[in-house]
């Protein structure tokens, strides 16, 4: 499993265990297997399960609430979350920094990117799915549970619960022309991406598919 720091000058180092205030509005800490990032209203965890890096959110202040991604196994052919085995982190100013994630699952190779706003409190993720065979069959979904905290069925661009805001986005260049709702269900499972549930399935003749999606904590009084 990789871990790397990208700094501004292109350079490629390992993450220090400690990147404090060198963004000015992060606090970024890390051990051999687990990231974490604090700004705004919410602690950004990457963590390493298995094979693969997990992720989850917890907004503090006001009340607590955690959403985690749900990973699938070695052995799934269409994991409900992509898989990533390799993780890279790169600043990009005071009130911005990305993390990078690239692995693979069944028949597809998965890319992603994930910015953190400080500003706005943010979190975009821009995921890809590569078919690695014409018309294989690959998961097409991020998948989160709602862990603690209130949460509330629904559907639509905008989805999640009285904590959570998850908005589906289009891709710009996206071969497919349809952004997929957000699903979240009676159970607290929030889902993004394409599939039956969303209502949207791309044709098999796609090499690549592509999804994006924003978590936002609403602030609570």
């Amino acid at each position: 499993m990789i871990l790397r720091y990208t700094q501004a000058g292109g350079t490629n180092e390992t993450l220090p265990e400690k990147l404090k205030d060198t963004t000015r509005m992060f606090q970024i800490e890390r051990s051999a297997d687990r990231v974490q990032v604090g700004f705004s209203n919410l602690v950004v965890v990457f963590e390493l399960t298995g094979d693969r890096w997990s992720h989850s959110l917890e907004q503090i202040g006001g009340g607590s609430s955690r959403l985690c991604s749900l990973e699938g196994g070695a052995d799934d052919a269409e994991p409900c979350s992509p898989a990533f085995q390799d993780l890279w982190f790169e600043p990009m100013g005071t009130d911005t920094c990305e993390f990078q994630m690239m692995g693979q699952a069944g028949q597809a190779i998965f890319s992603a990117a994930i910015r953190l706003d400080a500003q706005s409190g943010k979190v975009d993720f821009e995921i890809c799915a590569r078919r690695k065979k014409p018309a294989a069959r690959v998961g097409m979904t991020s998948t989160y549970q709602i862990v603690s905290g209130p949460h509330g069925a629904g559907g639509g661009s905008n989805a999640g619960c009285d904590v959570w805001q998850i908005e589906s986005l289009p891709v710009p260049g996206n071969e497919v022309s349809v952004t997929p709702p957000v699903i979240a269900t009676e159970d607290g499972r929030i889902v993004a991406g394409y599939c039956e549930q969303t209502g949207c399935e791309p044709s098999e003749s796609l090499k690549q598919i592509r999804w994006r999606y924003q978590i936002l904590a609403r602030p609570q009084a």
